[in-house]
């Protein structure tokens, strides 16, 4: 039988891992990466990472909770629409050639803070549980210290350019 106490018990050094490494870098977070980008920012936040902004249009009503949590909690989060038409032309975070780096967790996150430090993780990346959190942390650990080739991953729909 798994002993869901010893796979909690890795979960938590995992995250514990991955916010020692990111320290103060801030970390955006999408909803195409998981349906409960809420519930994961609390999650991130309640372990010391610095999560400034979530992008999402909508929110299932499981994710109420954390919502209501967040807003007591971290009153300084900010949501993000990404559907607004100002979206497609406010100007993006300088993080490809400016001076902050940025993480991203999920492809619009991404885009919208123009960083080659995300995870590229669409609906969950299958990933589940205790396991789930532990293989997330170590894709954030990897996003800190490997840039990806943002425009080559990310797709011309991803963009929301007109080509």
């Amino acid at each position: 039988m798994i002993d869901a106490g010893l796979l909690e018990a890795e979960a938590e050094r995992a995250i514990s891992t991955a916010a020692r490494l990111l320290g103060e870098t801030p970390v955006a977070i999408d909803y195409t990466a998981t349906p409960r980008p809420l519930g994961l920012a609390e999650l991130l936040l309640d372990h010391g990472v610095n999560v400034r902004t979530v992008y999402a249009d909508v929110f299932i009503p499981e994710e109420r909770p954390a919502f209501e949590r967040l807003q007591a909690k971290y009153p300084e989060l900010e949501l993000c629409a990404t559907v607004h038409p100002k979206m497609g032309v406010l100007p993006r975070a300088s993080s490809g050639g400016g001076s902050e780096k940025i993480v991203a967790i999920g492809q619009k996150a991404a885009y919208f803070c123009n960083t080659p430090h995300f995870v590229n993780m669409l609906e969950g990346g299958g990933f589940w549980g205790f396991d789930g959190i532990v293989h997330l942390a170590e894709a954030v650990c990897d996003a800190v210290i490997n840039e990806k080739d943002t425009k080559k991953i990310i797709q011309v729909k991803g963009w929301g350019c007109c080509c």
